[in-house]
């Protein structure tokens, strides 16, 4: 981790701790849309909710991500719509996942959330390299049958 990042986290726990000094910290983490969400949530963006969008809508309670499905199936705007949906979500996803799923702390919402992410770039990165290899090997076949002697 880069001191760059360590930074920034102890600033993001620093500022919670404020708040909470401030005002009593009243865990508000799955009652509904109306709930309040804490701004150190709030204005992150979601990078599990941007990679993993369905998936990370079912393990939140978010239940709007699967209009990503629909949307894939929709001629003419089924490249755009996915793509656009998925920066929705991950703009949207820590306030829908804080106002949908249960959490004990802010803490414990941010580790969750950070673990679903790494989980959806694990998973992403396996698939770049399995189509990379995919690629590389129709390609590679494709040049033996074409450079073979024609009978």
């Amino acid at each position: 981790m880069s001191s760059e990042n360590i930074n920034n986290n102890s600033q993001t726990v620093q500022k919670v701790k404020k708040d909470i000094k401030k005002k009593k910290f009243v865990n508000t983490s799955g009652q509904g849309p109306n709930a309040h969400v804490p701004q150190v949530i709030a204005k992150e963006f979601n990078w599990g909710a941007f990679l993993g969008n369905w998936i990370w809508g079912l393990f939140n309670k978010t239940y709007i991500t699967l209009l990503i499905l629909v949307a894939a199936l929709i001629p003419i705007v089924n490249f755009i719509a996915p793509l656009a949906l998925a920066i929705w979500f991950g703009i949207k996803g820590n306030t829908w996942a804080w106002q949908n799923k249960r959490f004990n702390d802010i803490r414990s919402f941010n580790q969750y959330q950070r673990k679903l992410t790494t989980i959806f770039l694990v998973l992403y990165i396996i698939s770049i390299v399995i189509s990379l290899i995919i690629f590389i090997s129709a390609g590679a076949a494709m040049f033996s049958l074409m450079s073979s002697p024609q009978m």
